[in-house]
């Protein structure tokens, strides 16, 4: 493990700082602003990163609980930023050169081969998570082997910051109904923390009128308040003409003027958010390594309000929507289906969709095969499977004899078998 900064001292990367932009042309020209590691990661004082060498195990993200509607609060909020970091810190090394391109700068990035990495890799449009790594990760080595072309590598394995943070609130969280930054509004299922306002009902998307003018109307010291209202695992959200959507990782530090007022410059709170920069930290025995995204990055409320943030929480911490069991199923009877029969079937959950694993046992139970499908869609409950992509080999084993297996997994960590039967053609 001390050798794991040597590796790191050598690491250059040609990847800009910024926000997490979706459609943002105006950043095409500044992918040369940035081209070397930056240090300027800030953490709690006492708070050391663990060890990079740490790879990704099945048993890491199992120990994250599975929320149930019996769990207090802070452990329901734990959970989500368990999982969070998890995302943001696990290591990882490519084992051959990646190079793919983030859309909404136009920046190239090359992850190189034998580098270690912490932390899924950010990439526009992006909606991979911890469920899906395991399909082309080895826990023991953790080296990531790209099963296809490396843009859609990219898109399969990396994320972007609302869709890093939605798998981690989609642990606990199954009431909204955004799916990326400007659509984070009350309008869709978040509620606002604290006592700003705006028009909840009817503003569905940032684009109509952006967060910044929300922060403008209410002014600083109401938006002062309501930043010092949030707690762990609550989000703060900005768009404008591009957006980003971070979330709370620790109690707000209140500072107070003589007069009372907040002091937006010495006011504080730390957060974890997916993000493009790659930052050096410290890890557990004092070496150094990279780690993609903002972890327990510390921001003042007047760098919030001066970009527009708005705080938002769930239903679901505040008990006004209890937390759900996982439920999938599909609209089959067991017993003998056809494949068509299998085509036309509605896959539904009460949770968000990952992604699918249909697989084949013999008349001994052994597994003879598998097939992943990974649903592109990022917040759904419902999957037509008709859009899921068969393969033709899979029509050898519609003999009646080999029993068809379909295990859904849902955003709250659940595994779900819905589906075990023969398949006749």
């Amino acid at each position: 493990m001390k050798h794991c900064s040597a590796l790191f001292l050598s690491l250059l990367l040609l990847i800009p700082f910024s926000s997490c932009a979706r459609n943002n042309k105006e950043q095409t020209s500044k992918t040369e602003e940035n081209l070397s590691v930056e240090k300027k990661v800030t953490k709690e004082d006492d708070f050391k990163y663990p060890d990079i060498c740490d790879t990704l195990t099945l048993e890491a993200l199992e120990d994250i609980p599975i929320a149930k509607s019996s769990m207090t609060e802070s452990v329901l909020r734990q959970i989500c930023l368990d999982y969070f970091y998890l995302q943001l810190t696990f290591a990882w090394t490519p084992s051959k050169d990646i190079n793919y391109t983030i859309v909404s700068s136009g920046s190239k990035v090359k992850l190189s081969r034998g580098k270690i990495y912490g932390g899924l890799p950010y990439v526009t449009d992006a909606e991979g998570n911890l469920y899906r790594v395991f399909d082309f990760y080895d826990s023991k080595t953790g080296i990531i082997t790209p099963p296809v072309t490396d843009q859609d590598f990219a898109e399969i394995f990396g994320n972007q910051c609302s869709y890093g943070s939605f798998w981690a609130w989609s642990r606990v969280c199954n009431s909204v109904k955004y799916n990326i930054t400007h659509t984070i509004t009350a309008a869709n299922g978040v509620i606002p923390v604290g006592p700003y306002t705006y028009d909840t009902e009817n503003i569905k998307s940032f684009k109509t009128k952006s967060t910044k003018d929300i922060c403008d109307d209410n002014g600083k010291q109401t938006i002062f308040e309501s930043y010092a209202a949030l707690k762990p695992a609550d989000g703060l959200v900005y768009y404008n003409t591009a957006g980003h959507v971070i979330m709370c990782a620790s109690e707000p530090s209140v500072v107070y003027k003589k007069d009372g007022t907040i002091d937006g410059e010495k006011s504080t709170l730390k957060v974890l958010e997916q993000n493009t920069g790659w930052s050096a930290a410290t890890q557990s025995d004092g070496s150094d390594y990279v780690v993609q995204g903002g972890v327990y990055a510390k921001k003042t409320f007047d760098k919030l309000f001066s970009k527009g943030y708005l705080p938002f929480t769930f239903a679901e911490f505040q008990g006004k929507d209890p937390v759900e069991d996982g439920q999938a199923s599909l609209d089959l009877v067991e017993g003998k289906n056809t494949m068509k029969d299998i085509k036309n079937a509605t896959l539904k959950a009460n949770y968000p969709i990952s992604h699918l694993h249909i697989k084949v046992l013999d008349e001994k139970g052994e597994e003879v095969y598998r097939y992943i499908e990974r649903v592109k869609k990022i917040n759904t409950n419902e999957v037509e499977m008709d859009h899921c992509i068969f393969p033709t080999s899979l029509k050898k084993f519609s003999d009646g004899k080999h029993t068809l297996e379909i295990t859904c997994f849902l955003g709250n960590g659940e595994k779900l078998t819905v589906f075990t039967s023969t398949v006749t053609k």
